[in-house]
């Protein structure tokens, strides 16, 4: 999937140049009238999770225009951008497409990049089942699924739980 291609890319890139504000153009979800166009992916995350997806707004020199006066209006211009400092938090729930089941982080650790190292943080989370009235039903309560950052937002996209089976105690 491009997704997975652009994860290995900012990764690739974190390695090579030891910069953890490498940021990319491309990002995991395109962005349409604020919302994420993800409906391909296995589980629906909306748009207040651009913080958690390292999807950020911001401004830069435009590439074409570098050579023109520095503080001038045309010399900048705001984008979004894709990293990789991926951040989903204890309590965050997300949905599968549909409906009928979620996930909910119990414990998590954020990715970061110190001293040229990537730690890849890690989530926590149980699963549920919603039934046709909305209530919720936990998933095997004896089993809470381990995982890092990065594995964890590949769930989301592609639903594959064959690697998730790792007991926490």
């Amino acid at each position: 999937m491009k997704e997975m291609l652009l994860i290995n890319k900012l990764i690739a890139a974190l390695r090579t140049r030891k910069e953890k504000t490498f940021r990319d153009e491309k990002l995991l979800a395109e962005i349409k009238n604020n919302e994420f166009e993800n409906t391909h992916w296995a589980y629906k995350v909306p748009f207040y999770f651009k913080d958690a997806l390292d999807i950020k707004y911001g401004e830069r020199v435009k590439p074409e225009l570098n050579r023109k006066k520095k503080g001038s209006e045309e010399w900048k211009e705001n984008y979004w951008s894709q990293g990789i400092l991926f951040n989903f938090k204890e309590g965050d729930t997300i949905y599968h497409q549909n409906g009928k089941s979620c996930i909910q982080i119990k414990k998590s650790i954020p990715v970061s990049f110190e001293n040229g190292i990537l730690n890849k943080g890690t989530v926590i989370f149980y699963e549920y089942s919603v039934d046709e009235n909305g209530k919720y039903k936990m998933v095997n309560a004896d089993n809470k699924k381990h995982c890092n950052q990065i594995e964890f937002l590949e769930l989301l996209i592609t639903g594959d739980k064959s690697k998730f089976g790792k007991k926490v105690f």
